[in-house]
């Protein structure tokens, strides 16, 4: 990829509290529905329940930890699967 980690990160993170403030029910559910299809290895279903529920209530710094986590996971998971 030709965009630093960060750069997306940043914009993820920005996007997902746009979505929480102007559509809280709905990004609520929408995210609960969405968090289903990623993998335990990047977040456990408890994390899932708990990021879902710092959405609802719109917790802004415990979300951003909880982002952070969940990129470092991914990119863990990325980096041990990518064949070389």
């Amino acid at each position: 990829m030709s965009v630093p980690v960060e750069t997306i990160f940043e914009n993820v993170k920005e996007l997902t509290k746009e979505l929480m403030k102007n559509f809280s029910s709905d990004s609520s559910k929408w995210f609960s529905n969405s968090l289903q299809s990623v993998p335990n290895d990047c977040m456990t279903n408890k994390e899932k329940e708990n990021f879902t529920e710092t959405i609802r209530n719109f917790n802004e710094d415990k979300m951003d930890a909880m982002l952070l986590n969940f990129v470092r996971r991914c990119l863990s998971k990325t980096y041990r699967t990518r064949k070389i």
